[in-house]
């Protein structure tokens, strides 16, 4: 039985932990982007509940404790 050199192992590797970096960097921005979509809804539901610096105050405190 032939036996696959180091390298190619090495290459394979590399690729498919090259793979999972790309997916996770395209689910950091999914989810940056529904963050952000989010947040401007909050926004737009809280100016038309009370006001501007109230609105804008809670959404501070939300975003805070998102992150």
């Amino acid at each position: 039985m032939a036996t696959i050199p180091d390298w190619i192992l090495a290459f394979n590797c590399d690729y498919h932990l090259w793979q999972v970096s790309v997916q996770r960097s395209a689910i950091s921005d999914q989810r940056s982007a529904i963050s952000d979509q989010l947040m401007r809804t909050l926004l737009e539901v809280l100016l038309n509940k009370r006001g501007k610096l109230w609105a804008l105050t809670t959404l501070l405190k939300v975003r805070t404790a998102f992150e």
